[in-house]
């Protein structure tokens, strides 16, 4: 007679089950996004509102507003599709009271653009585009104004810790649009 089949112990039948709970914790549920989406057949999360792609958009903005202000008030161009409550989170966070959210009446002030965010486990690109602003001077007489703009490449870091920023990458004032 065969010896009775034993029932591996609990911790071996819940090990990996728990293991993979902790690792989406871990990561967070947008392991891999994209926003915009990259294509038609992209697989990734395209939800601005999915964590951590605010986290980790909001630390790179609040990185670019501080090393880049300007004077007075100003507004940031949340991604299409984020929630407005995001957006007021973001300006409270950024304990400004210059910053406001772009809408219709602000449309006039420069504006902080968060224009993509790529999102790979732990790690984060954004792109920011801030606003550069000319000297009156510069603008021929009766000339429409168009702004300049200066997108940044934020490189952010997550983990066990909170978003943090590791390197940016500044590209050339003006090769840029902001996005619509």
């Amino acid at each position: 007679m065969p010896a009775p089949a034993h029932a591996p112990p609990l911790f071996a039948r819940l090990a990996l089950p728990l293991a993979l709970a902790l690792s989406a914790a871990v990561g967070g549920c947008a392991g891999y996004a994209n926003y915009p989406q990259i294509g038609k057949d992209d697989v990734a999360v395209n939800n601005p509102n999915t964590p951590p792609v605010p986290e980790a958009a909001f630390t790179a903005l609040r990185w670019v507003v501080r090393r880049y202000p300007v004077e007075g008030g100003y507004t940031i161009n949340m991604p299409a599709g984020m929630y407005r409550r995001t957006g007021e989170r973001f300006i409270q966070m950024l304990n400004d009271p210059d910053a406001r959210l772009l809408t219709p009446s602000t449309q006039h002030l420069p504006c902080y653009h968060i224009k993509r965010v790529w999102v790979r486990g732990e790690r984060a690109t954004v792109e920011v585009m801030r606003p550069v602003l000319r000297p009156p001077m510069d603008i021929p007489s009766g000339a429409p104004s168009t702004p300049l703009y200066q997108s940044f490449w934020v490189k952010c870091e997550a983990g066990w810790k909170p978003w943090r920023v590791v390197h940016a990458r500044a590209w050339p004032i003006g090769t840029d649009v902001p996005p619509d």
